[in-house]
């Protein structure tokens, strides 16, 4: 829908682990800058505290840490379209004012995916979509409660779910 209807902007993943689905981005959106957001050392002290005392989740810290930026990039088709920030977002996007069509928010947790909503949410084009893994996923039911409260904030976007039976994607930019 975004590639081929002329909207315009970049591609960005928050929560890129291994690269599987930035490679994904990067080969269909190859003429569009791709920024990926990750710690690239698993999940933080701090997501895991809240995850736990809102019984989110019982996942632990340093979780999805098999990564490393190299072993993404490696991944990469068009390498040169693909900008790597590493850190706990949204810190690591202090300073970035791109405009984007298309955000995949895999951050699993209720505070990065909120906070990732927030973040891209002014800067998607008119037409741009954000999807968001693990909605329906029972192990990380924080992904789904910081999409329900963004919504309760944001009444006038569309959810609509993915064939992958764990995303949904937001639309109404």
């Amino acid at each position: 829908m975004v590639k081929n209807y002329g909207i315009k902007g970049n591609c960005a993943e928050a929560g890129v682990f291994q690269g599987d689905f930035a490679k994904v981005i990067n080969q269909e959106f190859y003429f569009r800058y791709l920024y990926l957001f990750d710690t690239f050392e698993g999940f933080s002290d701090k997501d895991i505290a809240f995850e736990k005392a809102n019984q989110y989740s019982d996942v632990e810290a340093g979780r999805w840490s098999e990564t490393s930026m190299e072993l993404v990039e490696a991944k990469m088709e068009h390498r040169e379209m693909c900008k790597f920030i590493k850190g706990y977002f949204p810190e690591s996007a202090r300073g970035i004012n791109d405009k984007f069509c298309f955000v995949n928010l895999d951050m699993d947790l209720y505070q990065p995916i909120y906070s990732g909503l927030v973040f891209f949410a002014p800067l998607m084009e008119r037409g741009g979509v954000i999807m968001v893994h693990d909605f329906y996923n029972d192990i990380y039911r924080g992904s789904r409660a910081a999409v329900e409260q963004w919504m309760r904030e944001n009444s006038r976007f569309t959810i609509t779910p993915v064939g992958d039976e764990e995303s949904v994607i937001i639309t109404g930019f």
